[in-house]
């Protein structure tokens, strides 16, 4: 019987210190007052944003590079990892063409700037360790933090046929 007592005292104790305070009811008088316990949690949360599309139009000369800037906002201590995939096999970093057929693929290199560093990404692999982004801010104010940036090399290019390519590449940004 003290064992039950034992167990139901804990089993009350961490309710009480678990849910933190408990709401209390009024009396009954002219007034009466009484209190209620307001919490929520905020999970860790991440957001890119100000990607444009990269549009390299009609190349004459290779390798050609192109990029798009980004807004990373994290309510966490402004680190994070990013993980980008790309369209082709697997995620691989490719796109197809020519239009309206897509019998061949272009390989890309890839490569995440943030603070003055560049990092190569790996498709599908995460990049753990970046650093800076806006805490206070979900869209930077208008400005960017980031840069993802893509390469086709000269091998690349001049080993398919002409046409137009297209494909696209998904960030995913999570905290860390």
């Amino acid at each position: 019987m003290q064992r039950l007592k034992k167990i139901g005292f804990l089993a009350i104790a961490t309710s009480l210190f678990s849910t933190g305070f408990t709401a209390t009811q009024g009396t009954l008088g002219p007034t009466s007052t009484g209190t209620v316990n307001i919490s929520l949690t905020i999970p860790q949360l991440v957001k890119i944003s100000g990607l444009s599309d990269i549009a390299l139009g009609t190349i004459s000369g290779a390798p050609v590079s192109g990029n798009t800037t980004a807004c990373i906002y994290s309510n966490n201590s402004g680190n994070y990892a990013v993980t980008v995939t790309g369209s082709g096999a697997g995620g691989a970093f490719t796109i197809a063409g020519p239009s309206p057929a897509t019998t061949s693929t272009i390989a890309y290199t890839a490569d995440w700037i943030a603070n003055s560093i560049t990092a190569p990404l790996t498709a599908g692999t995460k990049l753990t360790g970046r650093t800076g982004a806006n805490t206070t801010s979900v869209n930077c104010a208008g400005g960017s933090n980031a840069t993802f940036s893509v390469t086709f090399s000269e091998a690349a290019i001049t080993a398919v046929p002409s046409g137009a390519y297209s494909g696209t590449a998904t960030i995913l940004i999570s905290p860390t």
